[in-house]
């Protein structure tokens, strides 16, 4: 079986007041809308990627508001100098089309915003002439088992789980929560 998804970047949005107070809502100033670039991405959907993995609809719509203010990173490197762009809404797509499980098609759209400055002005382009389309969502399972969520609740970090393995043996995983 071949797996081809589409593309994630949609070229430049409209600006009217109500998408520049939303942008302006993760700003520390005031943004007028000449001083930014702003975009739509496909950030994840329901159908099976190259992994065999997918998102479910019912995840997606937990995971919405969750991508709310996270930043846009080149090749997953966490790092500030690789921040380009700030996520400022989101919402779960809904398209007539059926996935590849027979199950109604749905994304989680994310809009995006960055910076006209000088530094950006070729990443804009690249983005309007097609070249940087591809988008990539990093996420990881967590393993109740291990204890590493539980430390990082312990010291103060707001985490967030969808779901938590409380134990996995050969052809059973349990999930925190289910008897």
């Amino acid at each position: 079986m071949i797996i081809s998804k589409d593309a994630g970047v949609d070229g430049a949005l409209e600006l009217n007041p109500q998408e520049l107070a939303q942008i302006n809502a993760w700003s520390r100033r005031e943004l007028k809308a000449e001083e930014v670039y702003a975009f739509a991405v496909k950030l994840c959907d329901n159908e099976v990627d190259r992994d065999w993995e997918r998102f479910p609809a019912a995840t997606l719509e937990e995971l919405a508001p969750l991508f709310a203010g996270k930043s846009g990173l080149f090749d997953h490197q966490w790092s500030a100098r690789e921040q380009t762009a700030r996520i400022y809404r989101t919402e779960v797509v809904r398209e007539a089309r059926r996935t590849g499980a027979g199950e109604p098609y749905c994304y989680l759209k994310g809009y995006a915003y960055l910076l006209r400055t000088e530094g950006n002005r070729e990443l804009i382009a690249e983005i309007e002439g097609g070249i940087k389309k591809e988008v990539s969502v990093g996420c990881a399972v967590e393993k109740g088992f291990q204890g590493g969520g539980d430390r990082l609740r312990a010291a103060g970090v707001n985490l967030k789980s969808l779901a938590i393995i409380e134990s996995a043996e050969p052809g059973n995983i349990v999930f925190r929560g289910e008897d």
